[in-house]
């Protein structure tokens, strides 16, 4: 399976993490229902909808793949340590996916996979956007 295909999102029934192919079914009561067919082994998990990140094609310097809702470190040159964490989200007007600090948008083009270091994401660690630690 290629990466840029990649889905995660949490299961409804154990609140834990699976990756695969998002398959939403809207046509069931109360918005549908949502599943992720999981890698290797293709069972359907029933995932909630609002945890839903999709794979944005890049690692990180640790070879992690990045995806949207990832809370990322930039060692570069040209940002300051003190611009502090960056949220990958995807940005309509441009339709790519960028990263957004406090007072800072950049996009992935200026920097190598080797400048970023992914610490977390937003859905499991909301306080690293607010400053805190976890």
């Amino acid at each position: 399976m290629s990466d840029r295909h990649l889905y995660k999102a949490k299961r409804t029934d154990n609140g834990e993490w699976v990756e695969g192919y998002y398959m939403p079914r809207p046509n069931f009561p109360k918005g549908g229902i949502h599943y992720i067919v999981s890698v290797g082994d293709t069972r359907w998990h029933e995932v909630d909808p609002f945890t839903l990140c999709q794979c944005i094609w890049h690692k990180d310097k640790n070879g992690k793949l990045i995806w949207e809702n990832d809370i990322c470190i930039i060692h570069n040159s040209s940002i300051d340590e003190e611009d502090g964490y960056f949220l990958v989200k995807w940005d309509d007007d441009s339709a790519r996916f960028i990263l957004c600090g406090e007072g800072l948008i950049v996009d992935f083009d200026n920097f190598w996979s080797s400048d970023l270091e992914i610490i977390g994401n937003a859905i499991d660690n909301p306080s690293l956007l607010e400053g805190g630690t976890e």
